[in-house]
């Protein structure tokens, strides 16, 4: 199984998928918040920058695409 990281990082650079068509599940303190994977800055260390917001990759419960969960913690 692929960390998430990895699937992060697979979904920016393998040109046979459209990060657009990704979403990002995160929890923040107990509330899950949505993110299009586009709206990711930057994936540096074990974090996801979101317009100067750092994220821990460890938050991350689920990846969606175009809906469908391909990825659940």
């Amino acid at each position: 199984m692929q960390s998430i990281k990895e699937l992060l990082n697979k979904i920016k650079w393998d040109k046979s998928l459209d990060p657009k068509d990704f979403t990002i599940i995160y929890d923040d303190k107990g509330v899950k918040k949505e993110v299009a994977y586009s709206d990711i800055k930057q994936i540096e260390g074990r974090f996801m920058l979101l317009d100067g917001v750092e994220i821990p990759v460890y938050r991350v419960v689920e990846i969606r695409e175009k809906g469908k969960t391909i990825f659940k913690r």
